[in-house]
């Protein structure tokens, strides 16, 4: 069958970008500009998908009756989303979909860019052609951040209720956000006639953001009556370390139809955060327990730290769906940050410390999937610390390989605790960069890296949309030009 909307090929993208951009937190300002631009106009696409998608010959299975359709989150692709669960769909015998949809003009690469009312019908007619294409008359669909706000629009308001069985939310909003508490500048503007100017202003570069906060005319619009829509069996999964859904409670529903599924109920020490939960081993065995109820398993939680006793510290939001949903989770204390990032060292981790001893500096570690990285608990935001790996040795002479296999190059971290010559993850570029020397930047995905001198190490900076998002230390040898630094770079973003 010949595909409908077969556009120009997209480029993948890292997975989702903040709800909101950093933008939104400097308003006020902005709105003395006055700027204009012209509204974008909604397109979509099939091209990139990821592995195990879109394949409109399928027959769904008397096992796997429904066709399941994968919607990404704001800023995604379908590809850089769905890369890791849509090929272990397809592997368990399901007809898998996917779309990039609300492609604004302006930003070709990013999708869930547009007013969630101009993307909702393209959403209505891609589900439409898989219906067709299959034969059936139900879909099941998984959802992802945006991807679990946009469908309630469709489900509501725009005749999907009748056609979707399941909803597998990953990090969803239903209540909204108050990321960055911007939804709380915009009520500070009110007063002084300038919420809606700000709203206007900021809809012109993202038409969806201003939609995602919370208590806006959007999530007011999809609450109404309740936003879990009678007949379609939901199955959330918010994570406590969500970043950009805050609170994570707004992924909460409560509604008979509804099991709640919080990350770390299910598994104590599951530290993925917003973005991590589509590479997440746990939350794609909560999926295939919520598209397969009569054959659902016990979930895994081999590769996560050991859980600690209870720490006390109260009773967790409610989250229903069984025995794993206890209101009373067992939970683990994160350390608290300590020692400083100077020279070769980032808090309690050396650069050239074997991983063995690296792990033992902390109680906890997850990999979160990533073979050649640590992710190490910390009060409020974690340090990661990277190994090098194969390939990243092979590109090495053997002297090289010898100082550094199986040790710590990269350390990095977003917590405050820690500052690179002063300069703390938070900051924007624009105002440090003069200080720190910092010379021309590696664009990897949608961030920008840049390094600088840092005495017996080389200094990092994550930076995204201005701001840097972490600061750490790499090994010299390894980032000594700007060829094998990009190659060092690249094995770790």
């Amino acid at each position: 069958m010949k595909r409908a909307w077969d556009g120009t090929a997209t480029v993948v993208v890292a997975i989702g970008r903040s709800l909101c951009r950093p933008s939104l937190l400097v308003l006020a300002p902005c709105l003395l500009l006055a700027l204009t631009s012209p509204v974008a106009s909604a397109q979509m696409s099939l091209a990139n998908p990821p592995p195990g998608a879109n394949n409109f010959s399928c027959k769904p299975s008397a096992a796997h009756p429904n066709p399941v359709v994968l919607v990404h989150g704001l800023g995604a692709t379908m590809g850089e989303n769905w890369g890791y669960l849509s090929p272990l769909l397809a592997a368990r015998g399901y007809c898998v979909f996917a779309l990039t949809y609300g492609i604004d003009p302006r930003f070709p690469y990013a999708g869930g860019e547009i007013p969630i009312e101009q993307s909702a019908p393209e959403l209505a007619a891609f589900v439409d052609s898989v219906l067709a294409a299959t034969h059936t008359s139900q879909v099941d669909l998984v959802g992802h951040s945006e991807g679990t706000f946009m469908p309630e629009y469709w489900l509501k308001y725009l005749g999907g209720q009748s056609k979707v069985n399941v909803y597998v939310a990953m990090t969803p909003l239903y209540a909204g956000s108050t990321v960055y508490a911007v939804s709380e500048l915009r009520d500070a503007l009110a007063p002084l006639g300038l919420s809606q100017p700000a709203v206007d202003l900021v809809a012109q570069d993202c038409g969806s953001c201003p939609e995602f906060l919370a208590g806006s005319p959007m999530v007011q619009k999809l609450n109404a009556g309740g936003a879990a829509v009678p007949g379609v069996q939901y199955t959330t999964i918010p994570t406590r370390y969500d970043e950009l859904v805050t609170p994570y409670t707004s992924g909460i529903l409560h509604a008979p139809n509804v099991t709640n599924k919080i990350l770390q109920d299910v598994c104590p020490n599951d530290l993925s955060e917003h973005l991590a939960e589509a590479v997440d081993p746990v939350v794609a065995q909560i999926v295939f327990n919520a598209l397969d109820p009569p054959h659902q398993h016990s979930i895994s939680c081999v590769g996560l730290p050991a859980a600690a006793p209870p720490s006390g510290s109260g009773p967790a939001a409610p989250s229903g769906g069984g025995p794993a949903a206890s209101s009373h989770p067992r939970r683990f204390a994160c350390a608290r940050p300590s020692g400083r990032l100077a020279g070769r060292s980032l808090g309690p981790v050396t650069l050239g410390m074997r991983r063995d001893r690296v792990r033992s500096r902390f109680p906890r570690s997850s990999t979160r999937g990533r073979r050649y990285m640590d992710f190490f608990c910390l009060t409020p935001i974690g340090i990661r610390v990277g190994y090098p790996s194969p390939m990243l040795l092979h590109s090495l002479s053997r002297a090289q390989r010898g100082h550094v296999q199986g040790r710590a190059v990269l350390a990095l971290t977003a917590n405050p605790h820690y500052a690179l010559r002063g300069i703390r993850p938070g900051a924007r570029l624009a105002k440090v960069a003069r200080r720190l020397r910092i010379g021309k930047g590696f664009h990897i995905g949608l961030n920008w890296w840049y390094l600088t001198s840092n005495g017996t190490s080389r200094g990092v900076l994550k930076v995204s949309h201005g701001r840097i998002e972490e600061v750490g230390i790499a090994d010299k040898r390894l980032t000594s030009n700007r060829r094998v630094a990009m190659r060092f770079l690249k094995s770790f973003a």
